[in-house]
C-alpha cells in the first residue's frame, strides 16, 4: 500500500491535501482526458481534521483515493477496487495506526 503523509507544511490545508491528491493521480497515471475527479467529503472520525476521498477511475467503483488534512499535517493513500465509501470507511479506521 502506498501512503504518503506530511507534517508541518505551512500551507492551505486543502492545498496541501489537493497537492497530494494530485501526486498519487500522477503515480497511478490518472488520464485527465476525461476530466478531473470531484473529491467528496467522509465523516472524519474522533481524530478529526477533513477526509476526503475521491475516484479515480470511470464508472462507480475502481481506485479511489482518499486524503486527509488538518492544522499541521496531511495524508493520502489510494485503494484499488473499491467504492467511496468503503475506502472513507478503511482509511478513517486505519487513521489511528498511520498516526503512530
Amino acid at each position: 500500500m502506498l501512503f504518503e503523509g506530511v507534517a508541518h507544511v505551512p500551507e492551505d490545508t486543502n492545498g496541501r491535501r489537493e497537492r497530494l491528491f494530485r501526486g498519487v493521480l500522477e503515480r497511478i497515471r490518472w488520464d485527465p482526458e476525461p476530466g478531473h475527479p470531484e473529491a467528496r467529503p467522509v465523516e472524519p472520525g474522533p481524530l478529526g481534521g477533513s477526509v476526503e476521498c475521491l475516484l479515480a477511475s470511470p464508472g462507480g467503483d475502481g481506485d479511489v483515493i482518499c486524503g486527509r488534512a488538518d492544522e499541521g499535517t496531511a495524508a493520502v493513500a489510494p485503494f484499488e477496487d473499491g467504492t467511496l465509501a468503503d475506502a472513507g470507511k478503511l482509511y478513517v479506521g486505519m487513521r489511528g495506526d498511520l498516526e503512530r
